[in-house]
């Protein structure tokens, strides 16, 4: 069902058609013409009646010029004129004009322009082209006729304000105008838990919330800039951070899971109840209602009604359900598609009105889901991403490969749009001001795939967005784009010793190529000085400072390597340096610290900063305790938790243990004047001391750097422990066909400095079945297995309780 036609048109066509001018989005098709336009000259500018705001637009936008506003449509310098016929045998100033609403045509002659549009969006973006001009021609603009229409109907951004930054009112509208500026009609902010509802006043507390009055002044904002806003809320995967709340466990598919459990009616009534509220609040007629990596449906609740009638049909109820219930609000819906092309049974099942938000977000050759979804009927749109999440600095090389590959694609087979997403997976360290240029790509490319050309396209971003053509932006650009996917900041802030790769090849070529590009980038930076944007110069100096500082940290690794392995005495002198390089990476990562906290307050509210600043905190403890183990000769790499999981042993290894109690009896003498506990499990966990519930664990992997920070919890226990014999009791359920697991570190430290520690090993005992007080210590255990161990795929850190810091599980294993 490929639009042959189409395609040959608008991508073909424009190739011939085509003079590169420095603008952004390139024009369909321009045509240089003799003479030139005085802006130093007084002018006068006039439109129709429907283009009355728009004039008023580019009356402000030209306030540095002398200009003179005349009544409608009375003869002006500057015209405003309506264009009636849309059709495409139609003429616009001479030239074939596209079958589409959001066309124009400029003709620009000396002492004359006359820009032409049937709708006010079309003379928005025919405006919009002519400021370009202005920008690049401040004084004369050189004469030319352009006939110019997008490739695709909505274009726009997708910003996850969900997982860590939320704007600030004031860069919300930075953002909208951006857009604008590069011919987007769509902001579509990524919301999970941050719309501040009225009847349930818990969900997004402290995490940057907008109220119903903020979200109504952004769109009223956007109106102004022909941007729509389409919200992307979630109907059931990425729901964490609300079914993480103990009282919405029964909408959960299982305690700590993060997709809604699908064969409840409250999870309907529920569900409704949020939708009612938020469709009430955007006026777009689209809702996107999510949907996406819903990876814990059919694994408890819902497990018998997935092996019934199967996974695709489970998620197709749910989906028709969702629906149902937006269209009762007037919605046109929209929709995540990865289950879909999962489980293509699917779509057999749904409405055909659903829009596919088709997403991929690496390069490839073609994309062929954009024709499983035309051949199945289904509208789609086809959504990259900038390549921001899990970096300091965006993968920009990656993602303008990505972006040009869909938009080809998506055009050739009909996409009715092209939406290019921003994440901030595991709270979004990577701050969102450094994502422009993948943005205006996405606007380039959007609205002319065919004529988008990267050369063309960075010399006119750079030009247009700092105001000068310094050619070093550019190298800037393409040095971080070449380090961010071998630096990722997942592993920045991951322990500072954990042991080397076996070869040690990646930290050592990173030890070299990381502080050679701080200290190129600062030499460039430091020569820069950008007419516009000059705020931007701060975000590039700190993730360079940030990326040489991780090289020097795997310096010091490497270092602490080969001394330790020379098998021969470590002189002082030589402990000393180790000493200050370690002091010295902890105090400089303090340091940035502060930096990126100042970064971010500039544009986003302060909500959600501690997860990412606590993090830097953490490296800087960790290397403060690392050097005061130099100072005593010790060199290991210790910083990874060694202590084991362990489960009830099977005689089938593969076989699951749903349900698992755990006992370990030890003796303490005395009255301790410290003891923490601290409990880990592969799903939902509780723990008892002595017969005392102290805690429960139940958070499992996500997106969320909320969630993420409750799968390690660690308690104060020193007023439960007895002189004499203590117990210790777990009890661990697993909801998805694993086995339940745990580990626990218990340290307790005496009144002569003395310390304790029972960890979990095979002297456990273990069961799977229930038995009255099974958790206090007169309980007969003598019947009960011997624990086994049982591995993790989790990289883990070890906890120093004495400095505030319990063990993490790292974001990327």
């Amino acid at each position: 069902m490929k639009k042959t036609a189409l395609f040959i048109f608008s991508v073909l066509f424009p190739l011939m058609a085509q003079t590169n001018t420095g603008l952004l989005p390139q024009p369909k098709s321009v045509t240089p013409l003799k003479g030139f336009f005085d802006l130093k000259q007084p002018f006068t500018l006039s439109a129709d009646k429907i283009f009355q705001n728009e004039m008023q637009f580019l009356a402000d936008s030209l306030y540095a010029y002398p200009l003179t506003l005349k009544p409608e449509r009375e003869p002006a310098d500057i015209q405003l004129r309506t264009f009636r016929t849309m059709d495409m045998a139609s003429k616009i100033n001479g030239e074939t004009a596209p079958a589409n609403a959001e066309s124009y045509a400029i003709d620009l002659q000396s002492g004359k322009i006359i820009i032409s549009a049937a709708t006010t969006s079309g003379m928005f973006y025919g405006i919009q082209t002519l400021l370009n001009l202005v920008r690049l021609h401040p004084e004369r603009l050189p004469a030319m006729k352009i006939s110019d229409a997008p490739d695709f109907k909505l274009r726009g951004i997708s910003d996850d304000i969900s997982r860590g930054q939320v704007s600030t009112m004031a860069n919300f509208k930075k953002i909208i105008r951006f857009l604008a500026r590069y011919k987007m009609n769509v902001y579509m902010p990524y919301i999970e838990d941050t719309y501040r509802f009225k009847s349930l006043p818990g969900i997004g507390k402290n995490r940057g919330a907008l109220s119903d009055a903020e979200w109504r002044e952004l769109q009223d904002y956007a109106k102004n800039y022909h941007v729509q806003v389409i919200p992307a809320f979630q109907t059931l995967g990425h729901y964490e951070n609300i079914l993480y709340n103990r009282a919405r466990h029964h909408l959960a598919e299982f305690p700590g899971a993060g997709s809604l459990r699908v064969n409840a009616d409250s999870t309907y009534a529920f569900l409704d109840r949020e939708l009612r509220e938020v469709t009430a609040t955007f006026q777009s007629p689209f809702f996107n209602m999510g949907a996406d990596e819903s990876w814990d449906v059919g694994k408890f609740h819902t497990r018998q009604l997935s092996a019934r009638h199967g996974l695709a049909t489970v998620h197709a109820r749910h989906y028709k359900r969702v629906y149902n219930l937006l269209r009762g609000y007037q919605k046109k819906v929209m929709m995540y598609g990865d289950i879909v092309l999962r489980h293509p049974g699917i779509l057999a099942q749904i409405p055909k009105d659903i829009i596919m938000m088709d997403w991929h977000y690496y390069p490839r050759l073609n994309y062929p889901s954009t024709e499983t979804f035309a051949n199945a009927g289904q509208p789609f749109i086809v959504s990259p991403g900038i390549h921001n999440w899990r970096k300091l600095f965006p993968n920009f090389i990656d993602a303008l490969a990505n972006m040009r590959g869909m938009a080809i694609d998506g055009q050739q087979n009909g996409a009715a749009g092209f939406i290019t997403s921003n994440w901030g997976d595991y709270g979004g360290m990577n701050l969102r001001e450094l994502g422009y240029y993948g943005y205006a790509y996405a606007g380039a490319v959007s609205w002319n795939s065919g004529t988008t050309h990267n050369i063309d396209f960075d010399r006119s971003f750079f030009k247009d967005f700092f105001g000068d053509d310094n050619p070093g932006y550019a190298v800037v650009y393409q040095i971080f784009s070449q380090i961010a996917p071998h630096a990722e900041w997942l592993s920045m802030v991951a322990h500072p010793f954990y042991p080397l790769e076996k070869d040690g090849i990646r930290a050592q070529r990173l030890s070299v190529e990381l502080p050679l590009a701080q200290s190129r980038i600062n030499n460039i930076l430091n020569r820069l000085h950008p007419r516009h944007n000059r705020d931007q110069i701060d975000y590039l100096k700190l993730c360079s400072d940030f990326y040489g500082w991780y090289g020097r940290l795997l310096a010091l690794k490497i270092d602490m390597h080969r001394t330790a392995h020379n098998h021969a005495p470590v002189p002082p002198v030589l402990l000393k340096q180790l000493h200050g390089k370690a002091i010295g990476l902890a105090l400089d990562v303090k340091d940035l610290s502060k930096r990126y906290a100042a970064l971010w307050k500039r544009t986003n509210r302060p909500d959600n900063l501690q997860r990412m600043t606590g993090l830097w905190e953490r490296v800087s403890k960790e290397l403060l305790i690392k050097a005061e183990e130099i100072a005593k000769g010790n060199l290991t790499f210790n910083g990874r938790l060694t202590t084991p999981f362990i489960t009830l042993p099977k005689t089938d290894a593969k076989q699951p243990v749903p349900h698992l109690y755990l006992r370990r009896k030890f003796e303490f003498k005395g009255k301790p004047v410290k003891a923490f506990i601290q409990l880990i499990a592969n799903s939902d966990a509780d723990i008892w001391l002595n017969g005392q519930h102290i805690g429960r664990v139940w958070a499992r992997k996500s997106l969320s750097a909320m969630v993420e920070a409750e799968r390690v919890k660690y308690w104060p226990v020193e007023k439960y422990i007895r002189s004499g014999q203590n117990i210790i009791a777990v009890e661990v359920k697993n909801y998805t066909g694993g086995k339940a697991s745990a580990n626990v570190w218990l340290e307790i430290t005496a009144r002569d400095g003395k310390h304790t520690r029972i960890t979990t090993d095979a002297y456990w005992k273990t069961a799977a079945v229930f038995f009255k007080n099974w958790f206090k210590k007169s309980f007969d255990d003598s019947a009960w297995l011997n624990g086994v161990e049982t591995r993790q795929k989790w990289l883990i850190s070890r906890p120093y309780f004495n400095r505030g810091l319990g063990s993490r599980i790292e974001f990327y294993r």
